[in-house]
């Protein structure tokens, strides 16, 4: 036989919604906590993303230098070989392969060659 039993209704009535209200305010604690945790791992998330994106830019932006940084030795070579005959070169980097188009003018005739590894 159980304690409760013994007690009226009314005061099971009470002690019931008594415990449910307990039961409401642990959900409550256990809801805000996990929020707290919810923000915390976002913000790790957040931060890790940011890290990477920027190494990616940073990693972008070398490749980017490297290929300009090479482009200008083909231009370079090609002044030095070509002397006055050389007129301009154009610098492209956006394929994968960067290159070079020079200009040049031979005898009166202008030839225009592309320049790559």
């Amino acid at each position: 036989m159980n304690y409760l039993d013994l007690l009226p209704e009314d005061v099971t009535k009470i002690i019931n919604r008594k415990v449910q209200d307990l039961h409401i305010i642990q959900r409550r604690k256990e809801r805000k906590e996990n929020r707290k945790i919810n923000r915390e791992q976002k913000r790790k998330a957040n931060r890790k993303r940011f890290i990477y994106e920027k190494y990616v830019k940073l990693y972008k932006n070398y490749i980017k230098n490297q290929k300009w940084e090479y482009c200008c030795d083909l231009v370079a070579m090609m002044k030095k070989e070509f002397g006055k005959e050389h007129l301009y070169s154009e610098i492209f980097i956006e394929d994968d392969e960067p290159y070079i188009i020079s200009t040049i003018e031979n005898n009166g005739n202008i030839y225009k060659i592309k320049v790559s590894k």
